[in-house]
C-alpha cells in the first residue's frame, strides 16, 4: 500500500474528506522529521517507534578501487515496530516469504 492509497483507506475508515486525510498524514510527516531533526524519537504506543541513532565509524571496501575504506560515524533512523504491529504478521506463514531456494 502507497501514501496516497493509506490516505484513501483512512478516509473511507474515518469518514474524513481524502483533502482532511491528505493533512493529517502529511503533519504526522512533518512532526516526525522535525522530532528526528531535534535529535527526538515519535513513539506511538503499541505501534511504532522512530529514533535517531548514532552508527559507529566502521572499515569498509571499495568495490571500484578494490580497497579498504573508513566510513565516518553517522547519525541514522531506527524504526521499531511496537507490539500491536508485531502481532499482526503472527498468522501469516513463514514459508510465503522465504527467500526462494
Amino acid at each position: 500500500m502507497n501514501k496516497i492509497e493509506m490516505i484513501k483507506a483512512i478516509a473511507v475508515e474515518t469518514s474524513l474528506t481524502q483533502v482532511d486525510v491528505t493533512k493529517v498524514v502529511n503533519a504526522l510527516e512533518a512532526i516526525t522529521i522535525k522530532n528526528l531533526e531535534n535529535g527526538e524519537r515519535t513513539q506511538l504506543t503499541g505501534f511504532l517507534t522512530v529514533a535517531p541513532v548514532y552508527r559507529a565509524a566502521r572499515k569498509g571496501f571499495d568495490p571500484v578501487k578494490k580497497e579498504a575504506m573508513d566510513i565516518a560515524p553517522t547519525v541514522g533512523v531506527k524504526v521499531r515496530a511496537g507490539e500491536r504491529l508485531k502481532k499482526a504478521t503472527g498468522k501469516l506463514k513463514v514459508k510465503d516469504f522465504a527467500p526462494a531456494e
